[in-house]
């Protein structure tokens, strides 16, 4: 009989189960674990993030164009698209904290195709009327005789898609991390973020991508809370004592100087052996727990690496 982990997998790799489904498959897995902030962020995804919450950055809006409405005499009218990015500061400055706060259920019926326009969210008449100075200053694109009465972003199918995509791919990435340290994770009555570190280091350097925050990740035997900076080398060797012997961060250290300080092929070497149990400290965590947390030391040191 499959875990409730497996099953989680096999919803988010599946193409046929929709995505809000397969998030509530993590979601349970998530609360049996214990891990509060993948719990409130897979909750967010399903019931949409309320005003003043943080917002991961694949929801934002800033750079999605903006379809303007402009209507003359005779009743003809037009529409005019422009880039935020081209429309000065008053106007701008409206867009930078805007995101996509809906639940992916709704982001996935917009995705409908079988309408032929895009879909548009509206924006505020208080927006069009700075718009409208603007344009008697000849300041922002306009239509010659005609006046702007609505003005909406456009949000491209691709977009919303690209943003679902993400959102199932980042899942399944985490649920998998949490198999490589427990295969019993989200059972009733297995390992938490508590019990079992590595699952909190496999959750915390997941929610960083996500929100791209600065640099903290869980690590050590009791789950603590290890700061660590863009591009300190040194930072990332000293808290990796917390996981390694002596001579793993050593092997650690010279497998970076030879990869040219980023890690590449000598640095995935190292990672290799220690989750097959290598210079991972006596009495201490597991392999893949201990790999799990070095992972995220280097992603929080080299962002953007992959392994």
């Amino acid at each position: 009989m499959s875990t409730p982990l497996e099953r989680a997998i096999d919803s988010l790799s599946d193409p046929n189960v929709s995505i809000a489904d397969a998030l509530r498959g993590l979601f349970v897995v998530s609360r049996r674990i214990s891990a509060h902030d993948l719990s409130a962020w897979l909750r967010s995804e399903l019931d949409g993030y309320t005003e003043g919450q943080d917002v991961p950055q694949y929801r934002e809006t800033g750079h999605l164009p903006v379809a303007l409405k402009f209507d003359g005499y005779g009743g003809t009218h037009n529409t005019l698209s422009v880039s935020p990015g081209d429309l000065p500061h008053p106007l701008r400055s409206a867009f930078s904290d805007g995101a996509l706060r809906q639940p992916v259920a709704e982001l996935d019926a917009l995705c409908d195709p079988s309408t032929e326009s895009e879909p548009r969210m509206q924006l505020p008449m208080a927006w069009v009327e700075v718009y409208r100075g603007l344009v008697q200053q000849d300041l922002v694109p306009y239509m010659p005789m005609m006046v702007l009465n609505g003005a909406s972003l456009t949000l491209p199918r691709t977009h919303l898609r690209g943003i679902l995509d993400r959102v199932k791919s980042v899942a399944l990435d985490l649920a998998l991390g949490l198999e490589d340290v427990s295969l019993e994770a989200g059972a009733a009555g297995g390992p938490t973020v508590a019990t079992e570190p590595g699952l909190q280091a496999a959750v915390t350097v997941h929610m960083q991508s996500i929100y791209a925050t600065d640099s903290s990740v869980v690590i050590g035997d009791n789950a603590s809370l290890t700061h660590v900076k863009v591009g300190d080398m040194s930072g990332l060797l000293k808290a990796a004592r917390s996981l390694l012997t002596d001579e793993g961060v050593e092997a650690l250290a010279e497998a970076l100087e030879g990869d040219g300080g980023e890690p590449a092929t000598a640095t995935r070497s190292v990672l290799d052996r220690v989750r097959g149990g290598a210079y991972v400290l006596a009495g201490g965590i597991s392999g893949n727990a201990a790999y799990t947390g070095i992972v995220a030391l280097i992603s929080m040191t080299f962002p953007g690496v992959s392994f």
